[in-house]
């Protein structure tokens, strides 16, 4: 049994005694419980960050790892995903806006930041057939 009782916020410092720490092995886990959990405008912000970065590699492994594999598309190398999800990073935290990635022969990776804010992520296949006398 965990003996956590309570984290802190990453930047206001404030104490959340109300966590549910059960699954938390380290202090730094049960801060970011608590960091999740509190109203500062930081805390707040980092939240969405992170909401937003979870969702983001959700869509990529989705599109280029194992749900691609359902979509009968070829599935991008470990290598790939951690670079994209590194590249979903970024976005989230507006170090850049846009990135396309060659991920293979004919496959390419967008992900970029809409009007909203929100991150869109794009597989884009093409296949291209020509003949020559």
């Amino acid at each position: 049994m965990s003996e956590i009782k309570f984290g802190t916020c990453k930047f206001c410092g404030q104490c959340n005694w109300d966590l549910d720490c059960t699954n938390c092995n380290t202090v730094s886990e049960a801060n970011n419980i608590a960091t999740e959990a509190c109203g500062c405008d930081e805390a707040k912000a980092y939240t969405a960050r992170l909401k937003k970065y979870e969702a983001t590699v959700a869509h990529i492994d989705n599109l280029f790892g194992v749900g691609a594999e359902e979509k009968g598309l070829i599935s991008m190398s470990s290598n790939v995903l951690t670079y994209l999800h590194a590249c979903a990073e970024r976005i989230a935290y507006s170090d850049i806006s846009a990135v396309t990635v060659q991920v293979a022969r004919g496959c390419q990776a967008r992900l970029s930041t809409n009007a909203k804010g929100q991150i869109k992520v794009e597989r884009v296949e093409t296949e291209k057939y020509q003949q020559q006398e």
